[in-house]
């Protein structure tokens, strides 16, 4: 198919005008993920109920990270696929700052499509709010630390913090809290495998087959 001139120039101008559609839209995005979130902080902080102040803090709390989230995949934006090493190491520190936990990171580079990585940054966000909140006892202090590495035909993703660990009792597949149901959630969707355990602290693995990831990717 041959082009005139008339017609790259027309072109040129319609992908300008999406790209700054597309800039718009974020904006808007992120300026009303902020505004949400400063609604349920400051409707929080009129109840007396502790364990109603606490269930707005942790609303507000996901929703910002959903916004870091957002922001941060908006960089990301342009490529199909995410390189997981660059980018969770950018991530980490959101997470600290978030949660009030040091965090660090040791991943490999892994290639993935954008759309899993925001469900693993999601994963991560989740457990390391439950590590501030209950590993920790809500004290802030604590250490977390993220591991993303390729491991024979898996992805393998641990979190894992050195707090109070998990109750005798506790199952990752029973668990009620919104942030395993999210986790549950994701890790169907990925057609994957999440375990917990004990282990000088909680210690939480997401296992993904990369034949999944592969299939993503084509």
């Amino acid at each position: 198919m041959n082009f005139e001139p008339d017609d790259i120039a027309e072109l040129r101008t319609a992908l300008t005008r999406k790209e700054r559609e597309l800039r718009e839209a974020h904006h808007r995005i992120a300026n009303s993920l902020q505004l949400a979130c400063g609604f349920l902080e400051r409707q929080g902080r009129g109840f007396d109920d502790p364990a109603v102040r606490e269930a707005f803090t942790m609303a507000a709390a996901r929703l910002k990270a959903v916004g870091k989230v957002h922001r941060h995949l908006y960089t990301h934006s342009a490529d199909s696929q995410v390189d997981l090493k660059p980018f969770l190491a950018d991530f980490c520190p959101e997470i600290a700052e978030s949660t009030g936990l040091e965090c660090s990171i040791d991943a490999e580079s892994v290639i993935v499509p954008g759309e899993v990585a925001q469900d693993l940054a999601i994963v991560i966000n989740e457990l390391c709010l439950n590590a501030a909140k209950h590993g920790y006892a809500g004290k802030g202090g604590g250490r977390v630390c993220i591991r993303c590495r390729r491991e024979e035909a898996h992805l393998r993703l641990v979190v894992a913090d050195g707090g109070l660990g998990l109750p005798d009792n506790f199952s990752p597949s029973r668990g009620r809290g919104l942030g395993l149901s999210v986790i549950r959630a994701i890790t169907r969707q990925l057609g994957g495998r999440f375990d917990a355990s004990s282990e000088s602290g909680a210690r939480f693995t997401l296992t993904i087959p990369l034949a999944q990831l592969s299939r993503s990717l084509a």
